[in-house]
């Protein structure tokens, strides 16, 4: 075996190694996370580690479900649905009307570039709200938004991720 063919194959092993190991330092966490999802407080801490004890309490208790303990019945005052609910709400609302809007205008822009009067204007607008810092427009738009009867509901937290989606 010439030593051309015996660097390749210790370059390609070495890379495969390197590449596992990237790969076990990213997936590892997200193993033992939800691996101790269904552990208790004491199992998840104790030393060494006990694979043998699983529960479904934490997900009872996250998602709000009744629950018997020592004969009573109990609800926690956690309700993880609630905010489940209002993640899904916000997410799919803001990506529909975002798709909605910016296909659209995205289409106009790249279809009737220089065939209307502002077109230049609209670009210059797009470009300066994308080079500015989030926090420069989310400032005022909170202190409207503040004074606002939606203060207080979800229809702000929409409206401010398609503002800077579409930005």
């Amino acid at each position: 075996m010439s030593e051309n063919k015996t660097t390749t194959i210790v370059m390609t092993a070495l890379s495969l190694i390197i590449i596992g190991l990237v790969i076990f330092l990213s997936v590892f966490p997200w193993f033992w996370m939800f691996v101790s999802s269904f552990k208790t407080q004491q199992n998840i801490w104790a030393v060494p580690p006990n694979l043998n004890a699983d529960t479904l309490t934490n997900y009872a208790t996250a998602f709000g479900w009744w629950m018997v303990k020592m004969g009573q019945l109990m609800r926690p005052a956690f309700g993880f649905h609630r905010f489940l609910i209002n993640s899904l709400m916000i997410s799919l609302s803001a990506t529909g009307i975002t798709l909605l809007v910016g296909i659209p205008a995205s289409y106009a822009f790249s279809r009737f570039k220089g065939k209307f009067i502002a077109d230049n204007m609209l670009f210059f607008l797009i470009l300066t709200l994308r080079m500015a810092p989030g926090f420069v427009e989310a400032i005022p738009i909170y202190l409207v938004f503040s004074q606002s009867v939606f203060a207080g509901t979800i229809i702000p937290v929409i409206l401010m991720h398609i503002l800077f989606t579409l930005t």
